[in-house]
Formats: structure tokens, sequence, C-alpha cells
């Protein structure tokens, strides 16, 4: 199918079921707040790193100055995984889209669904990051070793080892995001949603990867467009960007970017997810790749 047409009737589908669901707008703020944060974190770690020499980063790393340093990566995981049980939260109260004819009541997610969208959203988010930190520390006890023993073919150590990480760690991204949707919204048990989330990878990789392309367009895009925006304020106005206004309009502009992202991912894992309904017939039906429970509107 044409991929940039369907993304587009994508985005316009996550648009509508954002807007019919003004439950959810609420996420923006607490979600703004901890990107706010963990952006910051991440930042100030990453200029800590900068100043680390090339040559003496294994030195560096070995001999414990490094202190500040973990401490702020840490808070900024620490910060990515309290954004998970809003995330399970969001899915749930958007998937269930409201119908003119429905009870309000029937509309409502009972707290007991979301109580288990918060819960297995944090648990698929904490064992991402557990398995990069597994695979990490393997891929740098290889790269300690050849630097101990080796030295003349550390740098090509190191470089493969950055290869398989950042290979590894985008898989398991990849299988943990759509193994959580099928865990929250179908209601499979974790490990049934990571097989899951396995085969409709392997079914639709292609199209997956062009979907997180298009997200990671979008992101710059806003990236680009909220810099211009404070950069032009503060000039104008003399506003400061740790000033009150300026920072309530920042934490507004990321919480309703992240509500919009999620939004979007959610419209396109239930595009992809749902199995067409095919007609009956007299031959025995096939049984779907996807082997998986309703994931519409419940």
């Amino acid at each position: 199918m044409p991929e940039a047409a369907s993304f587009i009737a994508i985005t316009e589908s996550a648009l509508r079921t954002l807007s019919k669901r003004q439950s959810t707008w609420w996420i923006a703020l607490p979600v703004g707040w901890l990107i706010w944060k963990g952006s910051q974190l991440t930042s100030e770690a990453g200029a800590l790193l900068n100043q680390v020499d090339t040559e003496r980063f294994v030195e560096w790393l070995i001999q414990g100055q490094n202190t500040n340093f973990w401490i702020l990566l840490g808070g900024s995981l620490f910060v990515a995984l309290l954004k998970a049980p809003f995330r399970g939260i969001l899915f749930l109260l958007l998937q269930k889209e409201p119908q003119p004819s429905e009870n309000p009541k029937n509309q409502k997610v009972s707290p007991k669904e979301l109580f288990r969208g918060a819960i297995f959203s944090f648990f698929f988010e904490f064992g991402y990051w557990c398995a990069i930190a597994l695979i990490g520390l393997i891929l740098s006890i290889s790269c300690l070793l050849a630097w101990r023993f080796n030295p003349s073919v550390f740098a090509s150590v190191v470089e493969i080892a950055l290869l398989l990480l950042i290979g590894i760690s985008a898989y398991l991204y990849f299988i943990k995001e759509l193994a959580s949707l099928y865990c929250i919204l179908g209601r499979t048990s974790p490990r049934g949603s990571i097989d899951l989330g396995i085969r409709l990878f392997r079914r639709h990789s292609f199209l997956i990867l062009l979907f997180f392309v298009y997200l990671s367009l979008i992101a710059l895009t806003f990236s680009f467009l909220t810099n211009a925006i404070m950069t032009s304020v503060e000039r104008l106005f003399g506003f400061t960007r740790d000033g009150l206004l300026l920072a309530g309009s920042t934490l507004f502009l990321f919480g309703t970017y992240y509500l919009f992202d999620q939004s979007l991912r959610l419209a396109f894992f239930r595009s992809i997810a749902a199995t067409p309904k095919q007609p009956v017939t007299k031959q025995p039906a096939t049984k779907p790749i996807e082997n998986a429970p309703s994931i519409m509107n419940g």
C-alpha cells in the first residue's frame, strides 16, 4: 500500500481519537514535566561526557571519576520509567472511543484495567532497560579485556560493540513497543505478548521501520519549531527559560506532543495488528499469524 498516504490517514485518525478523548488531556502536564526533567538530566550527563578525553575514556570509567555522570544518567532512566505507567493508562483511555449511542458509563475504563495497564507498561519498560544494561555490561567486559590484553584492537572492538548495542537495542525496542500494546490492549500474558510482537515485527518489519522514521521526522520538526518559538519569545519579551510562564508553556508543549505521539503509535499498531474479516466459506478457516485477541474498540 502507499506508505505516505497510509501514514497521513493514520495521523488523521490519531488526531480524531485524541480530540474525542478529552479525559486523556490531564496526562499532558505530569508527563510534560517528566520529559522536561529527563531532557535536562540527559543534557547535563552528555555535557560531563563531552569533557572526557577520548584516549582516557576507559581510565575515566575504571577509576571511578564519573560518579556525577552515573547519577545523572540513572536519574534520566528513572524519569523514563516514571512515564511508563502514564503510557499504559493513556493507551487504554484512547482505545475506547466514545460512541454517540453508547451509555457514558460504558465508555469509561475500570480502575482495575487502568491499574493493570500501568503495571504492565512499567514492566515492559523496566525489562527493556534491564536487558539493555545486561547487554551493555557484556559488551563492556569484552572491550575492557581487549584494552587490557590487546590494546591494538581496542578501537575496532569498541566500534563492533557499539554497532551490536545499537542494533540489538533497536530490535528490542520495536518488540517492546508491540508486545506492550498487545499486553495492555489485548489483555494477553507478557510471554504471549512478546511472541505476538516478534511475529508482527517479522511480518511488517519494513513498514514498522518506515513508521518510526516518520515519527523521528515529526519529532525533529517539533523540536525545531519549539526551540524557534522559545528563542523568539526570549528575545521579544525578555523571558528566560527558567521563568514560570515560559517553563509552563514548555511543559504544556512537551505534554501535548507526547499525547499526539502515543496516539499516533496506537493508530499505527491497530492498523497493522487488526485481522481483516474473511468471507465465510465451507473450507476450514486458517489461523491468522497474529493469533491475538481483538485490540479494537473494547
